[in-house]
């Protein structure tokens, strides 16, 4: 039932890569947590006003940490959200997924080392979000296998005979309370992990699986439901939509999204709980029952300032402080130099990597043909994930620029079949799938219809291909996300595969060393001539225009992806008279608050609408992904 073969194929390439970085997972005493010490008391004002003999519980929740396990400028170290747990009476850790793969600190090791600190905070809960994946399910079983705490998802089953791949459920009590606790994976998994990595695997609708997973938790008598979900609130938005669709639940602890909800987010009579992303916040829902009802729930954010009012856990920072000096060991090697750098993934530079040729794009492109001897290349721009910087480079700047595990595999490829994969890869400008390429240059117009978006491909000696040619063969590399189907290129999977390379990682610390890096510039490998009135293209503008504009500091901008973004705003009551309105002159949705500040969000449609509910205000706007990232 699970896949051996997978299995040893990840044995081998955390064996190849790190093996001296497998440390064995050491049992630390679990212990409860939450708000910063200075302000436990203001947080209990629910408990305080409560009826006498009424019971508090706290729910610590973190999600879409990405690697950031070690305390910085901005992320909470573990050995503080430890410490955070330890400190709050009648309480439990979880997680919501995304947690452990991401920075080399925990890729490097494939996710022990994130495995062993979530362990020593004191994790009870753990629902594997979309990237949790990317190392391969059967890694992941074995993963589960280190861990003191449950990982748990209601809507993931085997194809073969339709069991839970992990527990569906699982009810804690504390103080007498009884509460049960569900998971919710991403259905969308399939195509934002790698595919390989997910074989046999279903993932059902989560509305689905809650209403099944509700109906069990209520015939076991629990007192408080919760979905712990990586779900989110854009996209197809499965978080909003599954508290909506199973209004029994009482709180959905959730991630994905990368949402800051300082107070949670009501809908209906659910509250829904999200802490941002990459450590900067650990959450907190406080539920209040009296005689086994719930009386009151309430969501709070501890950030980074707050959590200085606790004193880290000797114990886990000396834990950190060895695998930091683990991994500076290896990542710290000077393996080349660059005299130019070359941007990738920011807020400011993601727009560009995701909708044109940038100068990274065309470095990765040509490396994976340099590796694979092929004649084009394909790289989808979300698997580049930083800059390459002028100045010394080591190993550690390689897994910056791809956190992945993928490698390069050349496949024999007909002009049709390219045709169609450039032609879904420009689809949404914003993406992770649009392509960065080498060996040939193409002209894209988004103002046709699928199928006909790809206006004329050239390959670099001058060979101008046919649409319609289904009998030329021409090598190309790719890299092994998007060779098994990743960011929906699925026409790809069945090529004829000619050879399998190495680690992209590996490669590009090859090709730094064989090539010129000044030549890496926009060369017109990728042209775009979507009308400007076809609502594709966005006006340039500058990171200075992005930010709030003074007094807006309550003004929060959150994720954006594929195309939609949801930009969660949280006005004060005062503020709640904001003015929204449609400039078409900048093409932007112009939101005024009560004080008369402006701020601007640049779109590249007027499809835009507001949705308030409660105390958040989401406003909608399709493809400013384009200008702020994804």
């Amino acid at each position: 039932m699970k896949k051996i073969k997978l299995f040893f194929a990840a044995l081998l390439a955390i064996t190849a890569f790190s093996a001296f970085f497998l440390f064995p997972v050491v049992a630390d005493a679990k212990t409860p947590a939450i708000v910063p010490v200075t302000t436990l008391a203001a947080s209990s004002a629910s408990e305080a006003s409560a009826p006498e003999g009424s019971t508090t519980i706290t729910i610590l929740h973190t999600n879409d940490l990405h690697g950031r396990f070690v305390s910085s400028g901005t992320a909470i170290g573990f050995d503080t959200v430890g410490a955070i747990h330890a400190a709050t009476p009648n309480s439990i850790l979880v997680d919501a997924g995304d947690t452990i793969h991401g920075l080399p600190f925990v890729t490097l090791n494939q996710g022990v080392n994130a495995i062993q600190l979530m362990n020593a905070a004191g994790y009870s809960l753990f629902v594997p979000g979309n990237h949790d994946f990317n190392y391969g399910i059967d890694w992941l079983l074995l993963l589960e296998t280190y861990a003191e705490f449950d990982f748990i998802a209601s809507n993931l089953t085997w194809e073969e005979d339709g069991s839970s791949v992990f527990d569906e459920y699982n009810i804690v009590e504390i103080d007498g309370v009884r509460v049960g606790f569900f998971g919710l994976a991403l259905p969308e998994t399939p195509s934002v992990t790698s595919p390989l990595g997910v074989l046999g695997l279903n993932f059902l609708n989560p509305i689905e699986a809650a209403r099944r997973s509700v109906v069990t938790l209520q015939a076991a008598e629990v007192d408080v439901i919760v979905a712990l979900a990586h779900l989110g609130l854009d996209g197809n938005a499965w978080g909003r939509e599954v508290a909506r669709a199973v209004p029994e639940i009482d709180v959905i602890i959730d991630g994905h999204s990368h949402t800051r909800l300082d107070e949670g987010y009501w809908v209906g009579d659910v509250l829904v709980a999200q802490a941002g992303a990459h450590g900067q916040f650990v959450g907190a829902v406080e539920i209040v029952l009296h005689e086994g009802e719930i009386i009151s729930r309430t969501a709070s954010l501890i950030d980074r300032e707050m959590s200085e009012s606790f004193a880290p856990i000797s114990e886990i920072t000396a834990l950190i402080d060895e695998m930091v000096a683990e991994v500076s060991e290896a990542l710290n090697v000077v393996i080349g130099y660059s005299p130019v750098t070359l941007f990738g993934d920011d807020p400011e530079h993601r727009p560009a990597l995701r909708s044109g040729e940038v100068p990274v794009g065309n470095l990765f492109a040509d490396a994976m043909i340099w590796e694979a001897d092929a004649q084009i290349a394909i790289m989808n721009s979300g698997g580049i994930r930083y800059h390459l910087h002028a100045g010394e480079i080591t190993r550690h700047d390689m897994y910056q620029l791809h956190s992945f595990s993928n490698y390069v595999v050349a496949v024999e490829i007909t002009p049709d079949v390219l045709f169609y994969a450039l032609d879904v890869g420009v689809h949404q400008l914003g993406n992770g799938r649009f392509p960065q390429v080498g060996g040939f240059s193409f002209v894209f117009d988004n103002s046709q219809e699928s199928g006909a978006r790809i206006q004329s491909i050239t390959l670099n000696d001058g060979t101008e291909l046919d649409r319609n040619d289904t009998t030329t063969v021409i090598r190309a590399a790719i890299s092994s996300f998007i060779s098994t189907g990743g960011d929906n290129y699925t026409m790809l999977v069945d090529l004829p595969r000619v050879g399998e390379f190495g680690i992209l990682q590996d490669v590009l610390a090859g090709f730094i060393n064989y090539t010129d890096l000044n030549a890496f510039v926009v060369e017109g490998r990728i042209v775009d001539v979507t009308p400007t009135d076809a609502g594709e293209v966005i006006p340039q503008i500058t990171p200075a225009e992005l930010a709030p504009a003074p007094g807006m500091s309550d003004l929060v901008p959150h994720r954006y992806v594929d195309g939609v973004a949801f930009v969660a705003i949280r006005y004060a009551a005062e503020a709640y008279g904001a003015a929204v309105e449609w400039d078409e002159s900048r093409r932007a949705v112009i939101i005024t608050s009560a004080t008369g500040d402006a701020l601007y969000f640049v779109v590249g449609y007027r499809d835009s609408f507001i949705d308030s509910e409660i105390s958040r205000t989401f406003v909608t706007v399709q493809h400013v992904s384009d200008v702020f990232g994804g």
